[in-house]
C-alpha cells in the first residue's frame, strides 16, 4: 500500500483554537464509535534520577507523641538515611519508605520538604561515596521526595508545593504526583494542578510533563490535552515533539488509531510538504517533512513496525538499513526488531 493510500476514507476530530483544556470533563471511557485497536503499552520505566549506594543507618523506634524540633529533625534525618541505605529501585524501596512515613507521623509532613536542601550532611563514614559535585545533594534529595510519595493522599499537596519550585526538583516531584494519580490517588487534583503548572513552561518542559502524565492510565482528560499539543506540534512542524506525543497517547490508551499509524509512515519515509488538512482534518497549513533527522524517520518506522508489521514499505526500509547503514549500532539494534 503506498504511502498515500493512507490519506483514503479518514474520519478526524476538529478540534477549536479557542478550546481550553481546563474545561475538558474527565471520561472513565473512550467513545464506543473510535475505532481503537489494542496493543501492549509501551512501558516508561521511570527511576528517578540517581540510584543510591548502600549505607548503614541506626533504627529509630516509631514514636507517636509530641516530638520536639531535635527529635523531629533527628528522626526525619534517620529515615532519610534509610532510604538511601535501602534503595536499589524505586518500587523494591517503598516497604522502607512506608516505615519511614510511619515513623515521621502524617502531622509532620509538611516538614519533610525542608530537608531537600542542605539539611542532611554525609557522615564521615561515607566519606569516599557521593564525590561528584552535586552527588550528595541529589541523593537526598531524590529520597526526601520517595518519602512524601509514600506518604500517599498526604503527601500531595507538599509534592505540589515543590513541582512549582525553579529548578529540576520540580519536575521529579511532578512526576511522581503522575505516578499517584496513577494509582487513583488524588487523580483529578492533580491533573488540573499538573495542567495548570504547565502554561508558563518552555517548550522543552511541556513535552517532559506531557511524558510524565501518559503514566495516568485511560484519562480523556490527558489524552484530550495530549491530542491539543500533538495538533500543536504539527502545525509549528515541530516533527519530533508530534512523534513523542503520539507515543505518549499510545502509553496513555494502551492502543492506538489509524491516524497514528498514518503519522509514523509518512515522518518515517515521505520527504516533502503536504498539506496539512492531508494529516489534521480541516487544519489549514503546511507541514513540512522535508529534512526530518535520520533518527527521527527510523524510530517513527520501528513504532509502526511494532503495531504493524505487514507494511512492505516500512519493513523493506528497515531492512535496508539492517544490512546497510554506517551505524553499528543501528544495525544491531535493528537485528533484535526485525
Amino acid at each position: 500500500m503506498g504511502i498515500f493510500d493512507f490519506f483514503k476514507n479518514k474520519e478526524h476530530k476538529r478540534v477549536e483554537d479557542e478550546e481550553k483544556i481546563e474545561y475538558i470533563n474527565e471520561e472513565d471511557s473512550y467513545g464506543e464509535n473510535e475505532e481503537i485497536k489494542t496493543i501492549e503499552s509501551i512501558q516508561y520505566n521511570f527511576k528517578i534520577e540517581e540510584s543510591f549506594d548502600e549505607i548503614k543507618s541506626k533504627e529509630v523506634e516509631q514514636n507517636f507523641e509530641e516530638m520536639s524540633p531535635e527529635r523531629l529533625d533527628y528522626i526525619i534525618t534517620e529515615e532519610i538515611l534509610k532510604v538511601i541505605e535501602n534503595y536499589t529501585d524505586f518500587d523494591s524501596v517503598q516497604n522502607t519508605v512506608k516505615e519511614a512515613t510511619r515513623a515521621i507521623g502524617v502531622r509532620n509532613v509538611e516538614h519533610v520538604k525542608d530537608y531537600l536542601k542542605g539539611r542532611v550532611s554525609k557522615p564521615q563514614r561515607w566519606k569516599m561515596k557521593y564525590e561528584e559535585l552535586g552527588q550528595w545533594g541529589r541523593t537526598v534529595e531524590n529520597a526526601v521526595l520517595t518519602i512524601l510519595y509514600g506518604f500517599g493522599e498526604d503527601g500531595v499537596d507538599e509534592l505540589l508545593k515543590i513541582s512549582v519550585m525553579p529548578s529540576e526538583v520540580s519536575f521529579k516531584a511532578i512526576n511522581l504526583l503522575c505516578k499517584l494519580a496513577a494509582r487513583d490517588i488524588e487523580r483529578q487534583k492533580i491533573i488540573d494542578s499538573i495542567i495548570y503548572i504547565m502554561k508558563p513552561l518552555r517548550e522543552d518542559e511541556i513535552i517532559r510533563v506531557l511524558t510524565f502524565l501518559s503514566q495516568i492510565k485511560n484519562s480523556a482528560k490527558v489524552d484530550r490535552l495530549l491530542e491539543l499539543y500533538y495538533k500543536k506540534y504539527l502545525l509549528d512542524n515541530n516533527l519530533e515533539y508530534a512523534y513523542d506525543t503520539v507515543i505518549n497517547r499510545i502509553n496513555l490508551r494502551g492502543s492506538y488509531i489509524e491516524d497514528e499509524l498514518i503519522f509514523f509512515k509518512v515522518l518515517a519515509l515521505y520527504d516533502g510538504k503536504l498539506d496539512a488538512d492531508l494529516i489534521l482534518k480541516g487544519e489549514k497549513g503546511i507541514i513540512d517533512f522535508t529534512n526530518v533527522p535520520d533518527d527521527i524517520r527510523v524510530k517513527a518506522a520501528v513504532s509502526y513496525y511494532s503495531l504493524n508489521k505487514d507494511d512492505n514499505e516500512i519493513n523493506y526500509r528497515l531492512l535496508y538499513l539492517k544490512d546497510n547503514s554506517l551505524d553499528l549500532e543501528l544495525r544491531k539494534f535493528l537485528s533484535t526488531v526485525i
